[in-house]
C-alpha cells in the first residue's frame, strides 16, 4: 500500500467518524440548578445543633451564664484600639459584605443565586425576630436568661442580623471562594466578639442565631437549587465545532 493510499484511507476513516451521529446530553439532562443531598443532611445537623445549644443552655443556665460572663470580662480587657477596630469591621461588614458579594455575583451573572441569598437573609431576619419576640413574651425567665444572659428587659435572645449574614454567606457559597471566606470569617468574628463585649446577648443566643442562619441558608439552597457549572448543549456544540468536529445530530440521553 502506497503512502497516498494510506492517507486516503485515513481521510475516509476520519470522514466516517465525523459522519457518526454524536449523542450529546441536552439541556434537559443537565438542569441549570441542582439539589445536593449533602445540603439536606447539613440542614438536619444544623437543626440538631440548635436544639443541643438550647438544651445545654436550659439545663446548665448558671454554667452558661458564668461562661458568658467570663468571656465578656475577658473581652473587655482587650485594648481599646482592638475593640474600636472590631466595631468598625463589624459595622462596615454588616452592610459591606453583602453589597460586595452581590456585586461579585452580578459580575459572574449569578443573578438567581443573588436573589436566593437575599431571600434567605430576609427570611432568617424575620424568623429570628419573631423568635426573639415569642421568647420574650413567654413566661419563662429561665429560657430568656439562657439565651439573652438575663431575664431583664435589656437582653435579646437572638441576633437576627448575625443570623441573616450567615444565611446569605451559605446560599452565596462565600466560604468556598477566596478572599470571600477570609472576609466572611473576619466580619462574623467581629460581630460575635462585639456582641460578647456588649453583653447584650448570651453566648448560647449567639450560637442559636448562627445555627439557625446556617439551617435556613441550607434549606433555601436545597429547596431553590444551586446553579450548576455543567455546560449546556449549546456550549458543547460550540466547543466541538471549534475543534473541527462535524455534528450531524444532537440527541439527549
Amino acid at each position: 500500500m502506497t503512502s497516498r493510499e494510506s492517507a486516503s484511507g485515513d481521510e475516509a476513516a476520519a470522514s466516517s467518524l465525523d459522519a457518526v451521529p454524536i449523542a450529546i446530553p441536552g439541556s434537559a439532562s443537565f438542569p441549570r440548578r441542582v439539589r445536593r443531598p449533602l445540603d439536606l443532611a447539613r440542614f438536619v445537623v444544623a437543626i440538631l445543633l440548635t436544639a443541643s445549644i438550647v438544651l445545654v443552655a436550659w439545663f446548665a443556665t448558671s454554667t452558661a451564664a458564668g461562661l458568658g460572663t467570663d468571656l465578656s470580662t475577658g473581652a473587655q480587657l482587650l485594648p481599646s484600639l482592638i475593640v474600636l477596630a472590631l466595631n468598625i469591621i463589624g459595622g462596615i461588614g454588616t452592610l459591606g459584605l453583602p453589597i460586595a458579594a452581590s456585586i461579585a455575583l452580578v459580575v459572574r451573572r449569578r443573578l438567581r443565586q443573588l436573589f436566593d441569598a437575599l431571600v434567605a437573609l430576609l427570611v432568617t431576619i424575620v424568623v429570628l425576630t419573631i423568635a426573639t419576640n415569642v421568647i420574650s413574651s413567654l413566661d419563662s425567665p429561665r429560657l430568656l436568661a439562657a439565651l439573652a444572659g438575663s431575664a431583664g428587659p435589656g437582653g435579646t435572645a437572638t441576633a437576627p442580623i448575625l443570623g441573616g449574614l450567615i444565611a446569605f454567606i451559605t446560599v452565596a457559597r462565600l466560604m468556598g471562594r477566596r478572599p470571600w471566606n477570609v472576609l466572611s470569617i473576619l466580619v462574623i468574628g467581629s460581630l460575635v466578639t462585639v456582641a460578647v463585649i456588649n453583653s447584650g446577648i448570651a453566648l448560647a443566643g449567639v450560637g442559636v442565631s448562627i445555627s439557625i442562619g446556617w439551617a435556613i441558608g441550607l434549606i433555601c439552597r436545597y429547596a431553590l437549587g444551586t446553579p450548576t457549572t455543567r455546560p449546556s448543549a449549546d456550549e458543547i456544540i460550540a466547543a466541538l465545532s471549534r475543534g473541527g468536529f462535524t455534528i450531524e445530530s444532537l440527541a439527549a440521553e
